[in-house]
């Protein structure tokens, strides 16, 4: 088991599941947090990098680029 272990997961999507319209179908950050936990990690940081297909993409790139830096800077 990898117990002790921290992981960081950045996943991205064309849709803002900050969105509560969308909310409901942010299913990969669920899922995730029960995989690792199944080989021990349960120190789980989600970094989501939502928006990717609007036409901020620019905007959502340095968002998600602020929140890893932030992250990574503990």
């Amino acid at each position: 088991m990898l117990t002790g272990k921290k992981a960081i997961v950045i996943p991205t999507s064309g849709s803002d599941f900050n969105n509560l319209a969308f909310a409901a179908m942010d299913f990969h950050a669920p899922y995730l947090r029960s995989a690792l936990a199944f080989v021990g990690i349960t120190d789980v940081e989600i970094i989501s990098v939502n928006g990717m297909a609007s036409p901020r993409l620019e905007e959502a790139i340095e968002k998600g680029t602020q929140a890893i830096e932030a992250s990574l800077a503990v």
